[in-house]
């Protein structure tokens, strides 16, 4: 399961990578309301993609890449 966690002001990105998770991978994507600044996208409860890490807001490319490398039914 993925879970994106964001801040307020990311909520649109949010919604908008949850989307693309949930279209591309047989598994389930929750998206909840996180710290200030924070956006980070975990799976089984580890840290997948994160902004802080990568230094800039993680794109529909990254998760394009992140799915890419799971097996679409790899749940």
């Amino acid at each position: 399961m993925f879970v994106v966690k964001y801040c307020k002001e990311y909520y649109p990105q949010a919604i908008s990578l949850s989307a693309k998770i949930n279209s591309s991978v047989l598994d389930t994507c929750e998206i909840e309301e996180g710290e200030k600044d924070q956006f980070e996208i975990f799976r089984s409860g580890e840290l997948f993609l994160s902004k802080k890490d990568m230094g800039r807001f993680p794109t529909v490319t990254d998760v394009d890449d992140m799915v890419d490398q799971l097996d679409p039914y790899s749940g």
